[in-house]
């Protein structure tokens, strides 16, 4: 399912997520769900507007506690930003990975101390 999603969104260009980036930032939710923290993900994608969404939550019921957003902002470049629940856009770059490192800090801070 995903890899569609994500081909999609390639399409042979260098601009959208790849399969690799994609599964960094799995492997995150991997690791929350494993320590309990965050259970739930959705993955949203619009063709239309060339955009793609991964959103954790700790329950179906809850509101997203963090977003990462790769869009399309012309015909070989991608943005990608990530939102915090309570505090909204907190990074923006076209750079994956100065967006993912902040996304990797800000899953491991919910992680329980210790």
């Amino acid at each position: 399912m995903s890899d569609n999603v994500i081909s999609v969104l390639n399409t042979n260009a260098p601009s959208g997520i790849s399969n690799s980036q994609f599964r960094r930032i799995d492997q995150l939710y991997g690791l929350a769900v494993s320590k309990n923290v965050l259970t739930h993900r959705t993955v949203e994608c619009d063709f239309d507007k060339g955009e793609m969404t991964i959103a954790l939550s700790k329950s179906p019921h809850h509101d997203p506690a963090i977003a990462f957003v790769a869009h399309k902002v012309g015909p070989k470049t991608t943005m990608y930003e990530l939102y915090l629940e309570k505090k909204g856009r907190v990074a923006k770059s076209a750079l994956f990975d100065r967006v993912f490192e902040r996304y990797r800090d800000e899953v491991e801070a919910l992680f329980p101390k210790g």
